[in-house]
């Protein structure tokens, strides 16, 4: 076609549009406002309740929310949810608010394969993905200066508590169903911790204090193996490593980590006189090994 006859084709094209603009663009904006309507009115509730349902139908993981609301235009915004074990709903995480977005025609069928999430979490923020193929399921996340004493509540017995703020990266896979397939990485960097009242086997461990902590560790199985463990403070000094065997209930999780400790000849005369309490290294030992369960540890 030459240029004079494409030029003559599109100005019949648009003497023939022309009387029809306003009723299109009518058309055009009565259209949006429809879906806009529809997305806005849609059960909301009741599709992202089965939404989470079908997201943990094989996994152990029981979420409920208090508000749902929803976020335009490929997600949803919830409120006081608190994710927690199927069969310990009383032991579990509180998220004060957070928002996940989804291909829309994964929320309207409540079959979700991939997401993206972010929120707040015990005065931080957190941010990551998860994405299901091929029976495999990949997650990463991402939190920021997340308070460490509302987690201490549920990790130690009172009155035990943990202070500090901790950031972390995770990177897991697996098939979603059992751990034997589960593999990962960790990277903790956490400031300004504190162990306070603390008592273990009958006696009370003198308070701790670190400037920084880190930990690196991978995830084999139901194996936590820690690469790298390392607390600084004014008094005391810690490097770890060894390996965490997590099973059910947590309390019967098998410990087996070797660790050092550097008390500062300043330091509290009650953490001089606790160091000196430990049993002698054992030869070719350079220092102690922590056996047992979590329950019930012992030094070696």
């Amino acid at each position: 076609m030459t240029p004079t006859a494409t030029r003559i084709s599109l100005g019949r094209l648009a003497s023939i549009v022309a009387p029809w603009r306003g009723v299109l663009g009518y058309a055009t904006f009565t259209l949006v406002l429809f879906v806009l309507a529809l997305l806005y009115e849609l059960p909301h509730d009741l599709i992202a309740r089965r939404a989470i349902d079908e997201a943990t139908r094989e996994i152990p993981v029981r979420v409920v929310f208090d508000e749902v609301s929803f976020s335009f235009p490929n997600g949803y915004r919830l409120e006081g949810v608190r994710v927690s074990h199927r069969d310990d709903p009383g032991l579990g995480v509180r998220i004060a608010e957070i928002t996940v977005s989804t291909p829309l025609l994964g929320i309207l069928l409540g079959q979700i394969d991939s997401a993206h999430f972010s929120g707040s979490l015990y005065d931080g923020t957190f941010a990551g993905s998860t994405q299901a193929s091929d029976g495999t399921v990949a997650t990463t996340l991402a939190l920021q200066d997340v308070s460490l004493a509302p987690l201490s509540r549920r990790l130690l017995p009172p009155p035990g508590v943990l202070g500090g703020t901790a950031s972390l990266d995770l990177e897991i896979s697996g098939d979603g169903r059992s751990t034997k397939t589960t593999e990962g990485t960790i990277d903790l960097r956490a400031h300004d911790v504190s162990l306070e009242g603390v008592v273990a086997q009958g006696f009370t461990v003198p308070d701790l204090r670190f400037r920084t902590l880190t930990l690196d560790a991978e995830i084999e199985g139901a194996r936590l193996q820690i690469e790298s463990l390392q607390a600084a403070g004014d008094e005391v000094t810690l490097a770890a490593k060894g390996n965490l065997l997590i099973r059910e209930p947590a309390a019967r999780s098998v410990l087996n980590v070797q660790f050092e400790i550097d008390v500062s000849p300043d330091a509290r005369p009650g953490l001089r006189v606790a160091t000196a309490l430990l049993p002698p290294p054992k030869a070719g030992q350079k220092g102690w090994s922590l056996r047992g369960s979590l329950a019930s540890p012992s030094l070696r």
